[in-house]
């Protein structure tokens, strides 16, 4: 910061000639307040300004009239569909509202395994009605829409990066068994294997859009918030890329808290 004893021409005693003792102490008295830039103090303060730790950085942001907090998978498509091609998995994280609600989980019991507690299995929880699930340096997104009681959930999964517009079928194509596996006695999707009582939902009304039990990975392989964002701070792009670039969308866009499954 530019100090108020200036040597600069603009507030220089030494231009002001030499008139009388009274006229030289009124004009300096009006210099030293137009150089401390107020009118109202010749006090200027040494702090530095605020920096505003909240501004919204992110290149990838849901554009005007759809929401960054969506509640359904309906509008989670919307959302995925309003931003710019190839959509990558951590665009659609970073364009999430924030405060971020996160919970994860080390546990390998699911199709959507934890890569150990360094790459967990993190779920993200929007409005207590949609949680989505990511892996950091994994492509895949997996999600679920909850019933009003939060026990059951109509569950579907995306493969990044995305190239075409999405349809409500996109959503759980990618459920559909193996054909080398087959189904199991009243399996439906490759969710029914954990999952149980798999029910069609009447909301999607497609082929293999199903409800199903909501599983809660036990508390043994709980990972900390906190812990996830040391991993995002000591993350090293030059080596883990993917990894560090979901991490990144995660925790660089605004607050993110501990909050646990329904």
């Amino acid at each position: 910061m530019t100090n108020l004893i200036d040597a600069s021409p603009s507030c220089s005693a030494r231009t002001l000639g030499q008139p009388g003792v009274h006229a030289v102490a009124a004009v300096l008295a009006l210099l030293a307040l137009n150089c401390s830039g107020s009118g109202s103090s010749s006090t200027t303060s040494t702090n530095p300004p605020a920096q505003n730790t909240n501004a919204d950085d992110r290149r990838c942001t849901p554009p005007s009239g759809v929401s960054g907090n969506p509640k359904t998978i309906n509008e989670m498509l919307e959302l995925l569909n309003a931003l710019p091609r190839p959509v990558h998995l951590p665009c659609l994280l970073e364009s999430l509202d924030r405060p971020l609600a996160l919970n994860a989980t080390s546990s390998i019991n699911s199709v959507q395994p934890a890569l150990g507690k360094r790459s967990p299995r993190t779920f993200l929880i929007l409005n207590d009605a949609l949680s989505m699930s990511v892996v950091p340096g994994e492509p895949t997104l997996e999600f679920g829409e909850y019933d009003a009681e939060g026990l059951t959930s109509v569950k579907g999964e995306l493969l990044f990066p995305i190239e075409d517009e999405l349809t409500i079928q996109d959503a759980f194509e990618r459920l559909r068994p193996e054909p080398e596996t087959g189904l199991l006695a009243g399996q439906t999707t490759r969710c029914g294997k954990c999952h149980a009582s798999e029910t069609s939902h009447p909301d999607y009304p497609v082929e293999l859009a199903f409800s199903s039990v909501v599983l809660k990975a036990p508390a043994f392989f709980a990972v900390d918030v906190a812990a996830l964002k040391e991993e995002h701070l000591a993350c090293e792009p030059a080596s883990e890329p993917e990894r560090c670039a979901l991490l990144d969308a995660l925790f660089d866009h605004g607050d993110v808290v501990q909050k646990n499954s329904r």
